[in-house]
């Protein structure tokens, strides 16, 4: 039978205490990015990838604004859009920015 002291849980619950503030802002966008999918008539699958995609960006948008000088306040309401923009939205983006860069024509 494996332990289940204190000593075995104590990090556990220690290291996602430490990460409460992302988790949640990760869950946040998640969360609309799902339901944005499924609004928009997306298939479970495309929905809930689209949602773990989300769900990264999410888990990392109070240290990206804080690279922009955005206080780390705006981390919850930044992950709920990023949720609803969706991942075509910022994949977009991210070609058009690569393009310019490149010179290439569309």
């Amino acid at each position: 039978m494996p332990d289940k002291s204190p000593d075995f849980w104590a990090p556990i619950f220690a290291w996602l205490i430490s990460v409460k503030e992302q988790g949640i802002a990760a869950l946040l966008a998640g969360a609309m990015a799902y339901l944005r999918g499924k609004y928009e008539g997306d298939g479970n699958w495309k929905s809930l990838f689209d949602a773990l995609m989300c769900s990264i960006f999410g888990w990392f948008i109070k240290d990206g604004l804080s690279v922009i000088g955005v206080g780390p306040d705006w981390s919850y309401f930044a992950s709920v859009i990023i949720g609803y923009l969706g991942t075509r939205y910022f994949g977009g983006r991210i070609k058009d920015l690569a393009d310019r860069k490149t010179g290439a024509i569309k």
